[in-house]
């Protein structure tokens, strides 16, 4: 996705009145690099379904795993810290924390 859209959905989604705040499902600290927590990850989750990276702004990466017709599951990566900001897909907590 370019950046000119994901601002195009950022700005949508924040000034949209029907747009739920949602928390974030699970924050972690961690030591490891983002080249790191990314190949890790992108490694465990694509048993799962696909996994889409988007590199965002400074040392960030928002990892996306798509499965069929559910919701994906969205992992911000930005060492030290680490959010999933979306539901966990079913099973997938585990190798989640394994990576961090």
């Amino acid at each position: 996705m370019s950046p000119a859209l994901l601002a195009m959905l950022a700005a949508f989604a924040a000034n949209s009145p029907a747009a739920p705040q949602q928390a974030p499902a699970a924050s972690f600290q961690t030591t490891k690099t983002l080249a790191v927590l990314q190949r890790c990850l992108t490694d465990k989750l694509s048993q799962f379904g696909e996994v889409v990276a988007v590199k965002m702004e400074g040392n960030s990466t928002a990892l996306v795993l798509r499965q069929n017709q559910d919701e994906p599951m969205v992992i911000d990566l930005a060492p030290p810290s680490v959010t999933v900001t979306t539901n966990f897909a079913r099973g997938t907590r585990k190798l989640v924390e394994a990576c961090l």
